[in-house]
């Protein structure tokens, strides 16, 4: 399946998930995907469970720190724009970051791709030509 932007058909992600966001440069389009599971947002080594106090709400008891909240890693991919030619279709996307905490904000600036994640972080990656 293929995503559709301005009459243009775009690769799908790599695992057919919803993206997180997303960034289009002159040849690549950018973007997060959910690839992960659900972790603990300070400790990704910790999956997020049922936490007892809060009913059926999952959360990070017994982390350090404590009060962490769950949140899901995603990968960040690329895939290259096909030409605006009729029935061209988007080559399949690769993954160039990984673990990356519910990526989203994409931009690119012809030399690097920018993502946000929930850890209020600003993330980026040296991709160039894009």
């Amino acid at each position: 399946m293929t995503r559709r932007l301005s009459n243009v058909d775009l690769a799908d992600s790599v695992l057919g998930s919803n993206i997180t966001g997303f960034a289009i440069g002159s040849q690549f389009a950018y973007f997060g995907e959910p690839a992960m599971g659900t972790v603990c947002s300070q400790d990704h080594a910790t999956a997020c469970v049922p936490d007892p106090t809060q009913g059926n709400a999952d959360g990070c008891p017994d982390v350090s720190p404590p009060g962490q909240a769950c949140v899901i890693l995603g990968d960040i991919e690329k895939a290259a724009i096909p030409s605006t030619d009729a029935g061209a279709q988007g080559a399949n996307a690769i993954v160039i970051a990984r673990g990356q905490s519910t990526p989203t904000s994409f931009a690119v600036d012809g030399t690097h791709v920018y993502w946000t994640t929930t850890n209020c972080d600003i993330s980026f990656l040296a991709d160039s030509p894009q």
